[in-house]
């Protein structure tokens, strides 16, 4: 896999270089179990296809409606942004709005004043992977060890 510098927010390393998507893609979008609350959780994370700044650094962003389900997004995020939202700039904070619409752009847009268009009154049926912000969302890095090693070619 990669090589990877020393971060020091968390002492653990970030990608050398970013991953170009066709690389990356194939070890994000897979089926794969998470565990939260003791619950087991199938999910299949979503790439975004925009990459801001360097790249460097790989996030799993969550929504926090979508949490007991362990749907995420997985964004590649400048190395230099804190994620810490009380640091001196740059932070992730900063940039989430246009994380926000790079996620729009690929994915759609779910809030519970959408309508479904049958009744005009009944909320549009909420489906994965569209971005739901009705109770913000969460961020965690992914280290280079935590994907899956890539297949021999």
């Amino acid at each position: 896999m990669s090589e990877t510098m020393q971060d020091p927010w968390y002492g653990k390393g970030l990608f050398a270089e970013p991953l170009e998507l066709e690389v990356l893609k194939p070890l994000v979008e897979r089926p794969t179990v998470m565990s939260l609350w003791g619950a087991d959780h199938e999910v299949t994370p979503v790439l975004i296809g925009e990459r801001f700044g360097d790249g460097r650094r790989l996030l799993r962003l969550c929504p926090i409606a979508r949490r007991s389900e362990c749907d995420h997004y997985v964004v590649q995020v400048d190395s230099s942004w804190s994620l810490h939202n009380h640091d001196v700039e740059p932070t992730l904070h900063d940039h989430l709005d246009e994380i926000y619409e790079a996620i729009r752009e690929q994915c759609g847009e779910w809030s519970e004043d959408d309508e479904d268009g049958d009744d005009g009154d009944a909320p549009r049926e909420y489906e994965w992977p569209m971005l739901d912000l009705s109770c913000g969302c969460e961020w965690v890095p992914i280290y280079p060890g935590d994907l899956p090693k890539r297949e021999a070619a």
